[in-house]
């Protein structure tokens, strides 16, 4: 009697745990074609700055009438000396004379490269000046007859140590940027930045490809034909770009988050 009671009680209770009158909602997973918010709260630690001096113009090289030697003591002072890398937007390549950017490093333990962002051809080569205090890995570029882009990797020192690839280029023609992630989609989604400017009135459409791509986009509006833009993959969020000036050098200070999702 007393087993045929035990299982009784025992069938009873497997009844009433299967029966629920507030069913468990279905866990929602996220949208993979969607780059998740970042968190609102910033994590110093997990921040890092990048200087892009430009004066968002296409007249001539950013050092026709400014002096390097300002810019030479800046990246060595002591406002400068924590940007993990600087960018010199028009520091152009001119043939048989020595670029502005190795006059800058030297006798210095600063390393100097190029970023070519137009077809060769001619005595003077647009370009961005590219310098870093630490050396590089690797050095990787796009170059075709509308397409430029160039970028150094480099270890970044921060809460989220890893190594991380900065290009620049200069879009004028939104199809530049769509042949950019046809390329270099997977480093693109994952530990590469591209810094640069875009020509005004495309900056919509570079934040449409940019989200088509799962990527996050920061866009500064420029008044001179030009506007600023930071492209980031889903883990890194462009924080501000501030408008700064030094003498006569025009820059943005850049702070860049690595976030965790």
């Amino acid at each position: 009697m007393k087993k045929v009671l035990f299982m009784a009680l025992a069938a009873a209770l497997l009844c009433s745990c299967g029966k629920n009158s507030d069913p468990e909602k279905p866990i929602e997973k996220p949208d993979p074609s969607v780059v998740p918010a970042p968190p609102e709260e910033i994590i110093s630690n997990n921040t890092f700055v990048v200087d892009y001096f430009t004066d968002m113009k296409d007249s001539e090289s950013y050092f026709s009438k400014r002096d390097v030697n300002v810019a030479k003591e800046y990246i060595l002072g002591d406002v400068g000396r924590n940007s993990v890398m600087y960018f010199f937007d028009r520091m152009d390549f001119t043939v048989g004379k020595t670029s502005p950017a190795v006059k800058m490093c030297t006798n210095m333990k600063i390393y100097p490269f190029f970023a070519q962002q137009e077809a060769s051809g001619s005595g003077v080569i647009k370009g961005c000046g590219i310098i870093t205090k630490t050396s590089i890995s690797d050095f990787d570029g796009l170059y075709d007859s509308s397409v430029f882009m160039s970028g150094a990797n480099i270890h970044i020192q921060c809460g989220i140590p890893g190594r991380t690839t900065f290009y620049t280029s200069r879009i004028d023609k939104i199809a530049q940027l769509t042949e950019i992630f046809s390329k270099r989609a997977q480093k693109l989604s994952a530990d590469a930045v591209i810094i640069g400017r875009v020509k005004n009135g495309l900056e919509k459409e570079l934040e449409q490809v940019v989200e088509g791509q799962c990527c996050r986009s920061f866009i500064v509006i420029g008044t001179a034909g030009w506007s600023l833009y930071v492209i980031c993959p889903p883990e890194y969020v462009c924080r501000s770009a501030e408008s700064k000036s030094l003498v006569n050098l025009d820059y943005y200070k850049i702070t860049i988050e690595k976030i965790k999702l």
